[in-house]
């Protein structure tokens, strides 16, 4: 017989909606195909939607080229 598998703990989210460690905003500056691009994504999810070639992957590019130097863990982040 297997053990039970165990609850996660329940992390509360802050007045602001969000969850400890949300990244709460973006900024790129002559990165990629952007001069200035701020993005504020939400508490939930969020989507980039766009034509090939329009930037989508920049921003995530950005955010992982920040964390990494941190070793903070990136589930798929990187595919």
């Amino acid at each position: 017989m297997t053990e039970p598998r165990r609850k996660r703990p329940k992390i509360s989210r802050g007045e602001d909606d969000y969850m400890p460690r949300n990244i709460v905003e973006i900024e790129l500056h002559n990165f990629m195909t952007f001069n200035n691009l701020t993005c504020k994504p939400g508490p939930h999810l969020n989507l980039v939607v766009g034509p090939n070639g329009s930037g989508k992957s920049a921003p995530k590019k950005d955010v992982i080229e920040v964390i990494q130097p941190f070793n903070i863990q990136v589930n798929n982040l990187t595919q």
